[in-house]
């Protein structure tokens, strides 16, 4: 990942972000809240957490995450809110409200695989790394269906999608025209 000579951009996109870089167990974006015991919010945190020999593509996936959160504006959703124990440790706080939900995250992690799928077939990815996309965004798909806008019946979760997420149906509309032709 290092040896790629995009590498250093994306690191300082991640930091003009203001996202510090870890390395951690999995590849994930992590917006962390901290408040106190009444819930003030004290500071939030924002980490990049990355792998020992992590793909290069892999680094780009977690930038479409802190990307993705541009569209929120001043309201960016916690990926979880925490009280800061006297001991250093963290505590799950009682109020989870705002809080990025799972069926906010299906769709979030769909609209990427979306993004990503595009970019690769844009520059030319091999066959065998576009079908391993390609199976990702249909597992999100379904994801994003069954639990993000509850099959189109959840109206609410439908406009939570269209607002931040507009171009979704293009980009799904894009990658259908693709994958029609890979077959």
């Amino acid at each position: 990942m290092e040896q790629h000579p995009q590498y250093e951009e994306i690191i300082r996109q991640v930091k003009v972000a203001g996202f510090d870089i870890k390395v951690g167990d999995g590849a994930h974006v992590e917006v962390k809240e901290v408040v106190d015991a009444d819930g003030h919010v004290i500071r939030v945190e924002k980490t990049l957490y990355v792998q020992e020999n992590m793909r290069y593509l892999d680094l780009e996936h977690e930038l479409g995450h802190i990307k993705q959160l541009a569209r929120f504006g001043n309201s960016i959703p916690p990926t979880q809110r925490v009280i800061d124990q006297e001991n250093g440790s963290f505590k799950t706080y009682p109020n989870q409200q705002g809080v990025l939900t799972t069926w906010q995250n299906t769709i979030t992690e769909y609209h990427n695989r979306l993004d990503e799928f595009l970019r690769l077939h844009e520059r030319g990815a091999s066959p065998e790394l576009l079908k391993e996309h390609a199976d990702g965004v249909e597992d999100w798909y379904q994801a994003y269906w069954k639990k993000g806008i509850k099959q189109g019946y959840s109206k609410s979760q439908k406009q939570w999608a269209e607002r931040y997420f507009p171009d979704l149906a293009e980009l799904r509309y894009r990658y259908l025209e693709i994958a029609q032709t890979r077959k």
